[in-house]
């Protein structure tokens, strides 16, 4: 099964960033590591997870073919971030009823232009929540804890810079402690009614620490 890492996301005055690194395990062999996880649905929404790869696949195209049905309607009405977020919600929980679960845990984010970010999350399970930062697989335990104090910090209005230079310091955390993860990420920004996803970028690590680096041994 190929499966990828964290996932995380977080909301700034304006916007909402979510950043994944591009790499697929299988099992804990790191073997494609150049795999965008990132799909843009719709013209507003993106949708990235952590867990089995080809599950992920799977729903993201039946969002598609949602998608591509209602523009065939050809009406002028598109589903909001929201909107998507709930068909997600309702196909996951389809599927765990039916003893036929897609084993990720999802991350949506948007923007309608219309001051109306947002950010969700949902389970393998059909759990669903929002927030104004989440994360996923190791994530929710390494990364959520630096996103809220960041928030905390700045009364839930960060800049984007400021949001930016926080996912970036989570996700050299998750490399420096994540056994599948690669320091090889890319960056989803929804912000005024659009989404951007960024080119693959290295991030700069350091392994000069006494915690991490092999001292020599002395007789």
């Amino acid at each position: 099964m190929a499966s990828g890492g964290s996932v995380i996301a977080v909301k700034y005055d304006g916007g909402v960033l979510m950043a994944a690194d591009t790499l697929l395990s299988f099992g804990s062999l790191a073997k494609w590591p150049n795999i965008p996880r990132i799909k843009i649905i719709g013209k507003h929404t993106a949708v990235c997870a952590s867990g089995d790869y080809a599950d992920f696949q799977e729903v993201c195209k039946d969002l598609e073919e949602g998608e591509a049905a209602d523009q065939l309607i050809a009406d002028g009405i598109e589903k909001t971030p929201e909107e998507l977020f709930s068909v997600l919600h309702r196909t996951i929980y389809g599927k765990r009823c039916e003893f036929k679960p897609a084993m990720c845990k999802f991350i949506v984010i948007g923007s309608t232009g219309k001051n109306e970010d947002f950010i969700g999350a949902v389970d393998d399970i059909g759990t669903k929540w929002t927030a104004n930062c989440v994360a996923s697989g190791y994530g929710a335990h390494i990364a959520i804890p630096e996103l809220r104090k960041a928030l905390e910090n700045h009364n839930n209005s960060l800049t984007r810079d400021q949001a930016l230079a926080v996912v970036t310091d989570c996700l050299r955390t998750l490399f420096y402690r994540e056994c599948r993860a690669i320091n090889k990420f890319q960056i989803a920004d929804a912000s005024n009614g659009k989404v951007v996803i960024s080119e693959p970028t290295i991030l700069e690590t350091q392994w000069e620490f006494d915690g991490f680096a092999v001292k020599p041994f002395t007789a």
